[in-house]
């Protein structure tokens, strides 16, 4: 769904629209939108987000003996240069999550550093929902 689609599918902007109010539309866009970011990550990380980090660790590193490629994501967390900016990863960290309930919330607050806001601006709004003379488009 794009951005057109969300701002007239959702109550919420239905006055902003009728004002044409790009900025309130804007605002309400961007609620909770969220993007990737490059975010290199270290050991630390782990430690400062999370409870249990020390076991999660432990558990991270004992998984890594059967398989590779947990063995070789710890080598570059080890490093501080794992990057929580990268899909397959989120992915992997949100299966890991699923499977380690102990872990989850911690794990869920781990993922959350390779996110950023995703800010609208009322510039997109009017580009998108608007033609020059204000016309609803």
């Amino acid at each position: 769904m794009g951005l057109r689609e969300e701002i007239l599918g959702n109550p919420d902007c239905a006055a902003a629209l009728a004002k044409r109010d790009c900025d309130e539309l804007a605002r309400i866009a961007s609620i909770g939108r969220q993007r990737l970011k490059h975010t290199a990550v270290g050991v630390g990380s782990i430690l400062a987000v999370m409870d249990n980090g020390g076991a999660f660790l432990d558990a991270l590193v004992a998984m890594g003996e059967t398989d590779r490629n947990i063995h070789w994501s710890v080598v570059l967390l080890e490093r501080g240069v794992l990057d929580l900016g990268v899909q397959k990863l989120q992915d992997q960290l949100g299966q890991m999550a699923a499977g380690m309930p102990t872990f989850a919330a911690g794990i869920e607050a781990f993922k959350a550093l390779g996110y950023e806001p995703d800010t609208v601006t009322k510039e997109q709004v009017a580009s998108i929902m608007f033609n020059p003379d204000g016309s609803v488009k």
